[in-house]
């Protein structure tokens, strides 16, 4: 094509990020400067995108877009010229749609370093061809990076961006990886033991906040959302996940980091969550009996409800399954809380109150079952890849991975376990002295803690509950309430003091 003096060009310069020296900007304006000057043309604007991806279609750029979708702007120019193709595109379907909006417009379409302009058929074919190389080299990058990401992930690698409360990045020699960290993963593991024992999520984000304990994002503002999500993911337990899904290793292990809640725990945290979402809309808050004392006509919990007639309020504890159904599934009556709250007390009172206090501590046993879990749950999840396989020449691999994973069990079963071991910590108090010098909280953990469990019911002629043959069991009637209490760890001081 032959131009006129009155041509008028528009650069375009694009660079994906800001470390390419040959093909920064003030080169790709140069370039666009020195072709115009060499045909004798003005150039009347240089668009200037940085940091944008070439498979952003031109018309979305932020420098370049307005001068081709804004009618004021695209009548001052006649030829747009780039240094590179793929400065202009590297996307075949952009590239045509570019094609079609000079045509359109009567516009040219230039790149220097390639020596065409599309107002020719060769121009157009050449193009065609250099976009297909460039969208074939973008997206060979892009698979590329996934694969680097994938190998990275399998090692347990931290590649950046945002990282789970609990963990912290640690750079060693190979690389960044991801940590407990010494300041929140305490944090974590405490709001675990809270939610256990049967602390309402609003109430722990209320406890965060009072300790100064910052959210996964920085603020100050804690919510029972997101104790929550933090308490709800599985990489706490060291799990490693990518793009939603678990990753493995080679052998089909789940590829594990130094976790912060060990998976039994975890474990626990999630049905206690399951739990209190069950009757969120009713909880108070976490109160002296909650998962201590249970409905002795269904099972289910007692939980702390004040109901509202007549302009009073009445606090009382009353079946989960009564609340949840509207009293569909369960008639058990309500519980005065100042009667139950003191009937269980008396009781304990009268059966341990003079025992000397100890406290229990467990020594965990230690055994190879979660390390038997995982490379069991390896072994099936190799069997169903080797069930959907359809290529017999993965059949020797799946063969020999499933060799190794059988080793591998053989050799964690034949290891001896040290069984668990409880000692028991002598305090100069007596039980009834330990019990009054705690808070209600205090209270309410020891409870959980001593595996302390109640039954109630109105129902006295039913002839629940049966004798316990340990002794265990301690019935109780007052006040048209009768209680059946399992005395847990108490059972053990009377043990211990000779009180049987």
């Amino acid at each position: 094509m032959a131009y006129s003096a009155e041509v008028r060009v528009l650069g375009a310069v694009r660079l994906s990020k800001m470390r390419d020296e040959s093909t920064s900007p003030e080169r790709q304006r140069a370039q666009v400067e020195a072709w115009a000057q060499l045909h004798g043309h003005a150039v009347t604007a240089i668009s200037e995108d940085t940091d944008v991806s070439g498979k952003v279609p031109a018309t979305l750029r932020p420098g370049l877009g307005p001068w081709l979708t804004d009618p004021a702007l695209r009548s001052q120019w006649d030829v747009l010229v780039a240094a590179k193709m793929d400065r202009i595109t590297r996307s075949v379907a952009d590239l045509c749609d570019l094609i079609e909006f000079c045509d359109k417009h009567g516009k040219v379409l230039v790149s220097v370093s390639e020596s065409f302009d599309l107002s020719t058929p060769a121009g157009r074919m050449v193009a065609h061809i250099l976009a297909s190389v460039a969208q074939f080299e973008r997206e060979r990058i892009g698979e590329r990076r996934a694969e680097a990401a994938m190998a990275l992930q399998k090692v347990a690698r931290w590649q950046g961006g945002r990282f789970l409360f609990g963990y912290r990045p640690e750079r060693n020699r190979s690389g960044w990886l991801l940590v407990p960290d010494p300041d929140t993963a305490p944090a974590v593991a405490w709001m675990a033991e809270r939610i256990v024992r049967g602390q309402s999520a609003t109430s722990l984000a209320r406890d965060l906040e009072d300790r100064g304990i910052k959210t996964p994002r920085g603020g100050k503002h804690w919510s029972a959302e997101v104790v929550i999500g933090v308490l709800r993911n599985p990489a706490l337990t060291g799990q490693v996940h990518w793009r939603g899904e678990v990753v493995r290793n080679d052998d089909g292990v789940v590829v594990r980091r130094e976790p912060v809640l060990d998976d039994a725990m975890w474990a626990r945290v999630q049905v206690a969550l399951d739990q209190n979402s069950q009757v969120r809309g009713h909880r108070r808050d976490a109160s002296l009996l909650l998962r201590v004392a249970f409905c002795g006509r269904c099972g289910s919990p007692l939980h702390r409800h004040v109901r509202k007639l007549r302009n009073r309020s009445y606090d009382h504890y009353a079946c989960a399954a009564r609340l949840a159904s509207g009293g569909r599934k369960c008639q058990e009556p309500y519980f005065r809380t100042e009667v139950l709250e003191h009937v269980i007390e008396a009781v304990l009172l009268s059966s341990a109150g003079d025992v000397p206090m100890m406290i229990k501590q467990v020594t965990p046993a230690h055994d190879r079952s979660a390390d038997i879990a995982a490379k069991e749950e390896a072994l099936a999840h190799l069997q169903e890849r080797i069930i959907s396989a359809r290529e017999p020449s993965l059949f020797g691999f799946f063969e020999e991975t499933a060799g190794k994973l059988l080793a591998d069990l053989a050799a964690l079963r034949a290891e001896p376990a040290r069984p668990e071991t409880v000692s028991w910590l002598r305090t100069g108090q007596t039980f009834g002295e330990y019990w009054d010098a705690l808070s209600e909280a205090e209270r309410h953990e020891f409870l959980q803690r001593s595996a302390i469990r109640v039954h109630a019911d109105h129902d006295l002629d039913d002839p629940w509950p049966r004798p316990d043959p340990d002794g265990m069991v301690v019935l109780a009637v007052h006040d048209g309430i009768r209680v059946n209490i399992e005395l847990g760890d108490l059972k053990a001081l009377r043990d211990l003091a000779g009180q049987t």
